[in-house]
């Protein structure tokens, strides 16, 4: 949620393929997508035309991968232990305490040549984190901290169609899904401080 042109970070406009993404409650980005789908990235800062009037601030475009005649495809796995930075993270938060096994996986191609062409997207996340915190009021007082995990888990996932129907006519359907859910919210997230509602599970991100 950057600042552009001295507007605030919630006066900008995010787009996946020019349709609006924004999140209508808070203003800033709506959508999370798996990054090795994203062909490009336009970004305006200033001199928009008409149509993007509401948005005094940048209007940050992102171009999705389409499909083609041939068939490519893309593999990542992204790995991440606590115990590989223990030395150097010891009494630090966050990071440092962090477990995660992400595999991300592209693949495009042709349904039929010339006309119709697929691309999908998948990237799990799941994330598990360490964290202290105090179980009670009376633990905060004697600074007496429990130990626990937190989780950051679901995937980002997209499947992308388009058809030649003619020469100058292009169509393309476009699904993405970024379900993740928080557990526990309060806990690691946000310090060491007590909270009432400590078990507190947060669900975000959806199906379009």
């Amino acid at each position: 949620n950057p600042y552009v042109q001295g507007s605030s970070g919630t006066a900008n406009l995010y787009l996946i393929d020019g349709v609006d993404t924004s999140d209508p409650r808070v203003q800033t980005w709506g959508k999370a997508l798996n990054f090795d789908s994203i062909q490009e990235v336009q970004v305006t800062t200033a001199g928009h035309t008409a149509e993007y009037g509401r948005a005094p601030g940048g209007i940050i475009n992102l171009v999705t991968k389409s499909g083609g005649n041939e068939f490519h495809g893309t593999f990542r796995w992204v790995e991440s232990r606590e115990e590989w930075g223990s030395d150097w993270q010891e009494g630090k938060s966050g990071g440092g305490r962090t477990n995660e096994s992400r595999p991300i996986f592209t693949l495009g191609g042709p349904i039929a040549r010339d006309k119709l062409w697929f691309f999908v997207g998948y990237e799990k996340r799941d994330n598990s984190r360490g964290y202290t915190w105090y179980a009670t009021p009376e633990d905060k007082d004697n600074n007496d901290l429990s130990s626990g995990r937190t989780s950051y888990a679901g995937d980002y996932s997209n499947v992308k169609l388009t058809w030649q129907a003619r020469a100058s006519h292009m169509f393309a359907g476009f699904y993405n899904q970024d379900p993740i859910t928080l557990s526990p919210l309060q806990r690691g997230w946000y310090g060491n401080s007590y909270h009432e509602d400590t078990e507190r599970e947060q669900f975000q991100g959806g199906w379009d």
